[in-house]
């Protein structure tokens, strides 16, 4: 029996979110991965299930890299409490999201009213980080920072505005702002 090549997964997911980035969500094939990949499409299949199981797996992914950022952000601050969180979200989210990147968050997010499983994947992400902005001790300040940062990043990921680096950067600041004055308030 011949045994079947190992494909890595993110060599598939990889390509999937180039083809999703050129094509669009609701544009793509499993064929598109696959010679993207340089695979067959029926590794893709095997390795990867149904067009919507890949779909699933890349926003997985995504979430799950911004997870890490968030939690070693976190870890790193000089002082931990109910505003840790947001200074975390204030410093991963200096870093500018690549276009391609946010190409692909524009396309996938298309699917997200076709598809409840996914849905529930973004929810449990967006559940745990307001909660971890909203523990014991954080006041509205955190939560409104929460909310400004997330509103922001929405904004540049679907395209519909972009701040100049410099503007972006003050904004960035203010928001942080929010999330000092609970330290101030706690002490």
């Amino acid at each position: 029996m011949a045994r079947h090549r190992t494909i890595e997964e993110n060599t598939i997911l990889d390509a999937a979110e180039r083809v999703i980035g050129t094509k669009g969500a609701a544009n793509f094939t499993l064929e598109d991965v696959a010679i993207e990949a340089g695979i067959s499409k029926g590794s893709v299949v095997r390795d990867c299930g149904t067009k919507q199981d890949l779909v699933r797996a890349i926003v997985k992914r995504r979430f799950g890299e911004w997870q890490l950022l968030l939690d070693e952000a976190e870890q790193a601050q000089p002082v931990q409490g109910a505003a840790a969180r947001i200074r975390a979200h204030v410093q991963v989210a200096t870093g500018t999201l690549p276009q391609e990147q946010r190409a692909v968050a524009r396309n996938l997010c298309a699917s997200l009213s076709n598809d409840g499983e996914l849905t529930k994947i973004i929810n449990e992400h967006y559940e745990r980080e307001f909660a971890s902005v909203s523990a014991s001790g954080a006041t509205v300040g955190a939560r409104l920072a929460f909310l400004a940062l997330e509103g922001m990043r929405s904004l540049e990921w679907f395209g519909i505005h972009s701040w100049p680096d410099g503007e972006r950067q003050k904004l960035l600041a203010e928001i942080a702002g929010l999330a000092q004055l609970d330290d101030l308030k706690g002490q």
